[in-house]
């Protein structure tokens, strides 16, 4: 049997892989948390800390504001690190063709050709119409259903990657809450907490 596919990514798919790649399989349901969001979460406690300062220490009050500044920079860089790799990497976007046996996926594009084993990838993960690979080096493969010809064998190649490879990446709407949605409870504690602390430090 032989599956064959072609296509290349679009932006959104490989955000929704890179995403699906950050959320593991775990026993224990855990939140999963995006390392930006704790560093912006630091820029409004260093600047509201700064605000606070500024009536008693303008030097004090100053160091805050430039770490708040400095987290608000990194936070937002971190953000834009995955759409910027997919704007810069012409293989990340390049049209990729493969074949899928019982054996093997083969993956060429323009610039390579490799034929992996089934037993070189660690598992897989599925979200919405975006399945990735994960390779034991860490690297993940996203492959996505617009690339196959019809419905057929894109359901045929997901049951092959199931038979062969655990899942190991799961996201859904019920797990994986909206980075915004997660990015403001936590800025929200924060902020309630420096508050309280403020409260209680000005009587």
């Amino acid at each position: 049997m032989e599956i064959r596919f072609r296509g290349s990514l679009a932006k959104a798919e490989y955000l929704d892989a890179v995403r699906l790649a950050s959320h593991p399989v775990q026993r224990r349901q855990s939140i999963t948390f995006q390392l930006w969001v704790l560093f912006l979460s630091f820029a409004t406690v260093f600047a509201l800390l700064g605000a606070w300062q500024l009536a008693n220490s303008q030097t004090v009050s100053a160091i805050f504001f430039v770490l708040a500044l400095t987290f608000a920079v990194l936070g937002f860089k971190l953000r834009s690190v995955p759409s910027q790799t997919w704007e810069s990497s012409e293989d990340i976007r390049a049209i990729q063709e493969g074949v899928a046996t019982a054996d093997a996926l083969e993956l060429t594009t323009s610039r390579s050709q490799a034929r992996n084993l089934w037993s070189s990838f660690g598992g897989y993960g599925l979200y919405k119409d975006v399945l990735i690979l994960g390779a034991q080096s860490g690297i993940f493969v996203p492959i996505t259903k617009r690339m196959f010809t019809t419905d057929h064998d894109w359901a045929q190649f997901l049951q092959l990657v199931s038979d062969k490879l655990p899942q190991k990446f799961r996201m859904s709407a019920s797990i994986a809450p909206r980075p915004t949605s997660r990015a403001l409870l936590v800025l929200g504690v924060l902020l309630l907490t420096v508050m309280i602390l403020i409260f209680r430090g000005g009587k």
